[in-house]
């Protein structure tokens, strides 16, 4: 028979070891692997058959399954899955693996949690088995029958994809072989016609096989001749390979671009390379000179220059100027090139360049929709989107070609715009990473938040090269302080998954450049948000003494620009004090004593005093000191909150609930009063909720009495807010759960409630985050917790949270009607529909609603009768969620524990072997629990 080509590469994985009762894996991996191979159409991946390599064996086994078409998981539920066996799962998971897994239960029923988590519907069909002679004899039957499945389905399929195929092929030839047409057409129309570049000059195969490889993997092809697409392409190690400006040979390059274009165009076009080359080696005057220059002589040549290159030229300048300017904390309101630019008389539009961008939107628009209305039921697949990778390797060409530094670093967002459609349909780990690094360059710290948070399940498959990839790509960033910016972008979004010598070896680097921006005079300002929201970002892995100290430096500096933001972050919980050396918390006060001298700025002075209660590690003198300045300055303070927090005094607390209720009570009287509504910064309900949670039984019955009263009064005023009246019902419901004979005591109150009909009422401001649909439901669950039955409304209503606002405020209305779970039962089929509610939101696409959802999943653990469902579901988040959602569950490994002591352990080895630090930090806290 002849030797067939282009065989199928499997990669079977099974636990590996050297006793003796590991032999039997070896052995059912080496017939297996004899059985597919004399199928002659499969090429089966052997560890032991493989020669020496200078890699690790961790490494050759890595490479090896990346490589493979398919992966075969043979699993013995006596031996569960061992972490090398699991990093393999989540490998194929990320890279959508084709995989089969068989379970062998000869020795042991009770089933894994890989395999419960492979029971959902959306998850691969896997085997049970009894032997591995089993395993051995009907693997080879069983791939190649889901090879033929897979083909069948494809055919299925076929007219409808090729439709697809054909009418996004048609289009991109067309584009394509009308390509110099068009091109000429567009420059006679918008230029001298001494500039008509043919396809041969357009040719540009090597910058497109970079860009193919960039983006989807593809083999890199060597090019011996060194043409201008060569040196082009060579730049892209400057972009994208973080190679430096030294490296590029610009003289070739300029030799080569010279046979490209005409005379006059080259000769400003030589200009804008020679001061791009200038702007990068931060010789930032003599690249103004030169751009200016360009400038002039384009202007100067009497039409032989086309429009568009003379405001492209303009373009780069005003950018320029821009960037330049805000290295010395300057701001341009309007510089003389952008002046220029608004007096042009024609509109600017790029021939080509345009064309193509045109072309690549409207493809990723036509998919987005595409994909938004496709049917349950239907099926299909991109196929070779080269096409795409070509369009921004020809825009890239044209901007190398007529020196636009502006399109060229606008390649990054191109590309974003493109993986970001790709990372949203299929999911394949490469386009996501892709997405995550080109956003991060384009220094749009909120857009990268946004996706770590939006694809939950790009931070769960982060490992700690992935990591470092990220931060790596993030130093392509071009200029100094651009480069900053983007490593603590990355730093703040990866900091927690880079293994523990890259984040020391990183964060010393950026450590280091933060000490000179705080130091230096005039450091840039557009640096503060980048560096306070990094150290924000990483409280966690940084020491406190750190952010104490860095706090300090500024305070005892003249950058009064900077010290809201330190009292800020020093005020806000990024510091645990309690690891604060004394020297750091006796200095921190006398600053802040001396900060104080004279300030009149209220928000300075409530983070000052937050900060006073935070403290823990002061000298008994500088305690004495801090707190005789309390009583002085603020004795009111001193006397409620600090005393409560301090020293959880009976009688400070009570003072502070008191106080609360007459914050209510004005509230009351003053919210809306002529038509006039206030936004409020402060959160009276939240405020006594937490205080009443923490004050253990001190607080007086009468108290809590006004409390509910002022509450209630809240509720039946139709002068307020809908989110602060959502804020006084979550607080009704829970003071009816805190305190059982609450209802009893206040007859006359809970009357009014119950007969209060305008229920829907409040006032919904501009920036309202909810609606009266809300409000409806925590009357309804307030009614339940007042004795009436509201079951049938409280299900109407509930069905009707299709969205994440409503989702997120029902979650934390349930969360309080659940306190107290154990000893005020809730009516079943409440329960039972709460239930049902929870099981929903868990998956739901809203990191918030996850995050909420989570609690009531925990509480509702302490039923027996839901223990084993919830707890399937509590795995399936730490196996698969963002690190945000999954800390919920963390931190309470010790609650789960102590209601199955099985599942308990289950999540505490998921957490302890975490990739993110943070979750791992946690289960560390948590492990003395699973010690006893």
């Amino acid at each position: 028979m002849r030797k067939q080509k282009n065989k199928l590469k499997v990669f079977i994985s099974s636990k590996t070891g050297e006793t003796l009762a590991d032999q039997k894996y070896v052995l059912a991996r080496i017939a297996a692997k004899e059985t597919l191979e004399s199928t002659g159409l499969f090429e089966v991946y052997s560890f032991e058959s493989e020669g020496p390599s200078t890699s690790s064996a961790l490494n050759h086994y890595t490479w090896g399954l990346k490589e493979s078409d398919i992966c075969v998981f043979l699993i013995d539920n006596k031996d569960g899955v061992p972490l090398g066996v699991q990093v393999e799962i989540d490998t194929v998971k990320k890279y959508k693996i084709p995989s089969l897994y068989y379970f062998c239960q000869s020795d042991e029923k009770k089933k894994t949690q890989t395999q419960i988590d492979l029971q959902q519907s959306t998850q691969p069909k896997f085997s049970i088995i009894n032997s591995f002679s089993e395993f051995i004899e009907n693997c080879a039957t069983h791939l190649l029958s889901d090879v033929l499945l897979t083909y069948k389905q494809m055919n299925k399929q076929i007219n409808e994809t090729s439709n697809i195929m054909d009418e996004t092929f048609a289009s991109t030839r067309e584009a394509l072989n009308s390509e110099s047409k068009s091109a000429a057409q567009s420059e006679k129309i918008n230029t001298n016609p001494s500039l008509l570049l043919d396809k041969e000059r357009l040719s540009n195969a090597v910058c497109r096989n970079y860009f193919s490889y960039l983006l989807f993997g593809t083999k890199q092809k060597n090019f011996e001749e060194k043409d201008f697409d060569y040196y082009c392409s060579k730049f892209l190690s400057i972009i994208f390979e973080n190679e430096s400006i030294e490296s590029f040979n610009m003289t070739l390059f300029l030799d080569n671009l010279k046979l490209q274009l005409p005379d006059a165009y080259y000769k400003v076009v030589e200009k804008r390379w020679l001061s791009h080359q200038k702007y990068l080696l931060k010789q930032y005057d003599e690249s103004l000179k030169l751009l200016k220059e360009a400038f002039d002589m384009a202007k100067s040549l009497n039409g032989e220059i086309a429009e568009w290159l003379i405001q492209d030229i303009l373009i780069d300048l005003r950018n320029r100027e821009n960037s330049i300017a805000e290295t010395k904390n300057e701001y341009i309101f309007e510089s003389a090139s952008q002046k220029e630019l608004e007096n042009r008389l024609e509109e600017l539009y790029y021939p080509l360049i345009d064309r193509k961008e045109k072309n690549l939107m409207e493809w990723i628009e036509k998919e987005r929709q595409k994909n938004e209305m496709r049917s349950y039921s239907s099926w299909s697949s991109y196929g070779n989107l080269f096409f795409l990778s070509n369009l921004i390797a020809d825009i890239y060409y044209q901007a190398m070609l007529f020196g636009s530094f502006t399109h060229v670093t606008r390649i990054y967002s191109l590309i974003q715009k493109l993986s970001y459609q790709l990372s949203k349909f299929t999911d394949y780990w490469p386009s996501v990473m892709l997405l995550l690094k080109t956003t991060i360059v384009t220094l749009d710290y909120k857009k990268v938040t946004q996706i770590t948070r939006n694809f939950a399940e790009m931070m769960e498959k982060m490992n700690e090269e992935d990591a470092k990839d990220v931060y790596e790509f993030s130093n392509n960033a071009k200029l100094t302080q651009n480069q900053f910016k983007a490593n603590l972008i990355s730093m703040s979004e990866i900091g927690y998954y880079l293994s523990d010598a890259d984040f020391i070896q990183y964060w010393n680097s950026l450590k280091s450049k933060i000490r000179s921006w705080v130091i230096e005079e005039n450091s840039m300002v557009s640096l503060q948000s980048y560096i306070f929201r990094c150290i924000k970002r990483i409280n966690g892995r940084i020491e406190d003494d750190y952010i104490v100290d860095f706090g300090l430096s500024i305070l005892d500096s003249s950058k009064k620009r900077y010290y809201d933001d330190v009292l800020k972050l020093l005020s806000e919980n990024y510091v645990d004090y309690r690891l604060v050396n004394v020297d750091n918390s006796n200095k921190l006060i006398q600053v802040l004593i001396n900060h104080l001298t004279n300030n009149t700025d209220f928000n300075e002075i409530r983070r000052v005093q937050s900060i006073f209660v935070l403290l823990k590690n002061e000298s008994y003198e500088m305690r004495q000191e801090m707190e005789a300045f309390i009583q002085k300055e603020w004795p009111e303070f001193y006397l409620t909150e600090y005393t409560f927090e301090k020293y959880e005094d009976k009688e400070s607390s009570q003072s502070l609930i008191e106080s609360r209720i007459e914050e209510i009570k004005n509230r009351n009287i003053h919210q809306g009063k002529n038509g006039i509504y206030h936004g409020y910064t402060n959160d009276p309900y939240v405020q006594t909720e937490i205080i009443l949670k923490e004050s253990d039984g001190m607080i007086k019955t009468e108290v809590i009495d006004e409390l509910f009263i002022a509450t209630a009064n809240s509720i039946i005023t139709n002068n307020q807010l809908v989110e602060d009246k959502l804020k006084a019902y979550c607080l009704a419901i829970f003071l009816t759960r805190f305190d059982t004979n609450i209802i009893e005591r206040n007859k006359v109150i809970v009357d009014r409630i119950i007969n209060y009909e305008d229920y829907e009422s409040a006032q919904e401001s501009m920036i309202s985050y909810t609606d009266s649909t809300t409000l409806v439901f925590a009357h309804f669950v307030l009614l339940e917790c007042l004795g009436k039955k509201k079951f049938n409304g409280i299900l109407e209503v509930i069905s009707t949270f299709n969205e994440a606002g409503r989702q997120i405020e029902g979650c934390k209305i349930i969360n309080r009607f659940l306190y107290n779970y154990k000893k005020l039962p809730v009516k079943q089929n409440l329960e039972s529909l709460f239930m049902q509610c929870s099981l929903l939101w868990v998956n739901s696409d809203d990191i918030d609603v996850r995050w909420y959802n989570i609690q009531i999943l925990i509480k509702l653990m302490e039923r027996k009768k839901y223990r084993k469902i919830i707890s399937q579901n509590l795995v399936g988040v730490m196996n698969r969620d963002n690190a945000i959602v999954k800390s919920q569950i963390a931190h309470k490994i010790d609650f789960i524990a102590d209601l199955d002591a099985e599942v308990g352990r289950t999540i505490y080895e998921i957490a302890k072997n975490d990739n993110n630090f943070a979750i791992r930090k946690i289960a560390a806290n948590k492990g003395h629990h699973f010690m006893k």
